[in-house]
């Protein structure tokens, strides 16, 4: 995004950890596109709505908008400043993003909006549901729940018995029918589940 910032003549200031500034300064020349996380961003328009300086911000976007309603303190972080906005500043637009919205039609009545939605994907999403030894695949078309998940194969990995006692989910096995020809992405609920679980890919990947 820098290139771009420098072709059209704007600034990108970044508001994560310990970097930007409170109220953001004035620039009399050009603007700026603020990314932040949303504590940061919470700050950025409190410190806007107390300088009386809100209604310079012309567009506010938010990813991962489906946190709204988590009981997670982000999620209530984000609600309370996507609230803040939209009532002291009503010319600000609001642009959420999600891909995995359930409650599309509340999100649209909080945020007095217009839903878009646009299946397009670049590359087929398929997804599957592992239990216990074995893979399901997930049908997605309008089928009764109980052909929903189709058997697609039994797992086996050449694991000894050290192997499976600290791996008995297959973790590594399943990575390693990805990797290292492609990257992989793997989401775990905490930080600390998150170090446990590379610690254990890492003790366990072939050399």
């Amino acid at each position: 995004m820098s290139e771009l910032a420098v072709e059209l003549d704007f600034l990108i200031e970044e508001y994560a950890g310990s970097r930007g500034s409170y109220p953001p300064k004035m620039r009399q020349k050009r603007k700026s596109i603020y990314i932040a996380t949303i504590e940061k961003a919470n700050g950025l328009i409190n410190s806007l709505i107390e300088s009386n300086r809100l209604d310079c911000l012309g567009l506010c976007v938010v990813d991962e908008l489906h946190m709204l309603g988590e009981k997670s303190g982000r999620g209530a972080t984000l609600e309370m400043t996507l609230t803040k906005l939209r009532l002291a500043n009503k010319s600000t637009q609001i642009v959420g993003m999600s891909a995995t919205l359930n409650n599309m039609q509340d999100l649209c009545e909080f945020l007095d909006a217009e839903l878009y939605v646009n299946n397009f994907r670049p590359v087929q999403l398929e997804e599957y549901v592992k239990m216990g030894d074995d893979l399901y695949k997930v049908n997605n078309q309008p089928v009764p729940i109980e052909e929903k998940l189709q058997h697609h194969r039994h797992l086996v990995y050449n694991y000894d018995a050290a192997m499976k006692t600290r791996d008995a989910d297959y973790l590594t096995g399943l990575l390693l029918e990805v990797i290292p020809k492609y990257s992989c992405l793997v989401f775990c609920p905490t930080k600390k589940n998150c170090e446990s679980v590379a610690q254990l890919v890492c003790s366990l990947m072939p050399r």
